[in-house]
């Protein structure tokens, strides 16, 4: 639910300053997936992101 509101609420801040990163031809969906990696690096990430090497490469195969 937590996950809904926040995606919610990311939305509506992107319909209100859409305009202005829209001139440099930045789009919602660079700036989702620059939001979503952000919490995940660093030395103490906020979201580990593990991933199993051998399902990843099946997946992208």
């Amino acid at each position: 639910m937590i996950a809904v509101l926040v995606l919610l609420s990311l939305l509506f801040v992107w319909t209100l300053v859409s305009d202005r990163p829209a001139r440099w031809s930045i789009t919602a969906p660079l700036t989702f997936a620059l939001v979503g990696v952000v919490p995940s690096g660093g030395d103490d990430p906020l979201a580990p992101l593990e991933v199993d090497t051998h399902a990843f490469q099946r997946a992208t195969s």
